[in-house]
């Protein structure tokens, strides 16, 4: 018959908790068992210790905790738990090693994971070439468009990027765009382009450049200002060229009636603003249709050449303009110009004409004398007044020029 020992009841139930449930519990105090059973007390608190240590490991291991400290060097139970803590270290090493481009790092010690694992640096490895076939690709693009340059949105004088042509325009050093503008001028007139689009005349180069400039989130969340520069001389020369073509009178090189109203309108406004006076003179050749009957439309070609070289030689100043305004008529048009002025200029180009003998080659072998009759009128524009208005009265001026006998010149007054 078994006798019971309270002792060894108390000894198993200290067992049960800390295997089952209570791993955390303090170990048994020796001292309140008998002295037979103090070392039994004393190896089941070292096997309780034992199981803490593994528990304690596992759960660090399970939270992703590689710096958690190693069971007790004696604790040789936990030997699994070493070799899988060190094989999670290793890696840990070679995913630092992927994220930082070595694709040749191989798992072999997980099972499914390795294969995943090696599978997934495969594919970092052929992403990776493709970026890098398609970064070659898009630099070869960059470096043969136009200039194009991201600077930073707080300091505009940093490149955080620039393709080849920028660099050769621009000479940037070192990304520092403050060297870079002392070299070339016209990069300071870039930099402070707003958001949108400008041409701008670049004076060193003598070329013309259309600048487009937008916002650009850049790595990092950091702002930045895309511009990009084309040149587009050659299409402000061709521009230019058919500008000049439609605004010259093809038979005598001279601005036509289209080069004249734009600008009259244009001056019309200045003097209105500026409160300047503005003065036009209409001429008319006179007799001009018996020139044409009797010496043929050539000659009267001529002659028309002739008068606007007369003409164009009698004005000075680079705003002043004259026009073949339409026939035989010719218009000038003098901004800043007051009554004495027109008066003046409108006497001397009549004395000019009028010394001219162009010559023809039928008979009468005698060359051709012509005389002009010209219309004056002066104004300072005012609010309500037009640039028809002013034609109209230059027109009546010239109509009674030639109704008194021609080969003069006559004013009226603009606001009579």
């Amino acid at each position: 018959m078994m006798v019971y020992d309270k002792e060894i009841d108390n000894i198993c139930l200290s067992i049960d908790n800390f295997l089952i449930n209570k791993l955390d519990e303090s170990p048994l105090d020796e001292n309140l068992f008998p002295p037979q059973y103090q070392a039994l007390v004393a190896r089941i608190n070292r096997l309780q210790l034992i199981f803490q240590q593994l528990n304690n490991f596992a759960k660090a291991l399970s939270q992703g905790n590689l710096e958690a400290n190693y069971p007790d060097r004696r604790n040789y139970l936990a030997a699994g738990l070493k070799q899988l803590h060190a094989q999670l270290r290793h890696l840990t090493w070679q995913t630092q090693c992927v994220a930082n481009g070595d694709y040749h790092q191989i798992v072999d010690f997980m099972g499914d994971f390795s294969g995943a694992f090696n599978k997934m640096v495969m594919q970092l490895k052929e992403r990776e070439i493709v970026m890098a076939a398609q970064r070659d690709a898009m630099k070869i693009v960059f470096d043969n468009i136009e200039p194009l340059l991201i600077v930073d949105d707080e300091d505009h004088y940093l490149a955080l990027y620039f393709n080849h042509k920028a660099n050769v325009r621009f000479q940037i050093v070192d990304n520092d765009l403050h060297k870079a503008t002392e070299r070339t001028p016209f990069l300071e007139k870039v930099l402070h382009v707003g958001l949108g689009s400008i041409e701008l005349f670049d004076e060193d180069s003598q070329h013309w450049y259309t600048v487009v400039t937008s916002n650009l989130p850049w790595i990092g969340g950091k702002k930045s200002i895309l511009i990009y520069c084309t040149d587009i001389t050659v299409y402000k020369q061709r521009e230019n060229d058919m500008s000049f073509v439609a605004n010259t009178d093809k038979l005598t090189g001279i601005f036509n009636r289209r080069a004249f109203d734009n600008a009259l309108e244009r001056v019309f406004e200045q003097s209105q603003h500026n409160s300047e006076p503005l003065s036009l003179l209409l001429i008319d050749i006179d007799h001009f249709k018996e020139i044409n009957d009797q010496y043929g439309h050539l000659h009267g070609d001529k002659v028309l050449v002739v008068l606007a070289k007369t003409l164009l030689s009698s004005i000075s100043r680079p705003n002043d303009m004259v026009t073949r305004y339409g026939g035989e008529e010719f218009a000038v048009l003098l901004p800043s110009t007051n009554k004495f002025g027109a008066l003046t200029l409108a006497e001397s180009m009549r004395i000019s004409v009028q010394k001219l003998s162009i010559p023809h080659d039928q008979e009468p072998v005698d060359n051709t004398k012509i005389t002009i009759s010209i219309g004056v009128t002066t104004c300072i524009p005012l609010k309500i007044d037009t640039p028809v208005s002013l034609i109209n009265i230059a027109d009546k001026a010239l109509y009674q020029a030639k109704q008194k006998g021609r080969n003069m010149v006559i004013h009226f007054p603009f606001n009579e």
